[in-house]
């Protein structure tokens, strides 16, 4: 009997975890996809994990495509990219003062 609530109890920790790692599989599965349609290198239009749909712009490398399920993953992307770049300039200026 103790080895069986043994096994609910690990069960019931293990279960969440794998299914966090799931969904971050599935979003970075994703944000490929999003890449590779947005640069024009899908021959096809390939399927999301999440059975989302995408919306893809009329011309490559125009606006970014978007995943009805995971949303603007590029965009957000991006836009992380933008604020690194602004911290790592407001550190180089710092360090010249």
């Amino acid at each position: 009997m103790a080895a069986v609530l043994l096994l609910v109890a690990m069960a019931a920790l293990v279960i969440p975890v794998l299914g966090s790692a799931r969904r971050k599989a599935e979003r970075k599965q994703c944000l490929e996809n999003l890449r590779k349609i947005h640069s024009g290198q899908a021959a096809t239009t390939p399927l999301c994990p999440s059975d989302g749909k995408y919306t893809i712009p009329g011309v490559p490398g125009g606006p970014y495509p978007t995943c009805s399920y995971h949303g603007d993953l590029l965009q957000e992307e991006d836009g992380n990219r933008e604020l690194e770049d602004a911290v790592k300039q407001q550190d180089a200026t710092n360090v010249r003062r």
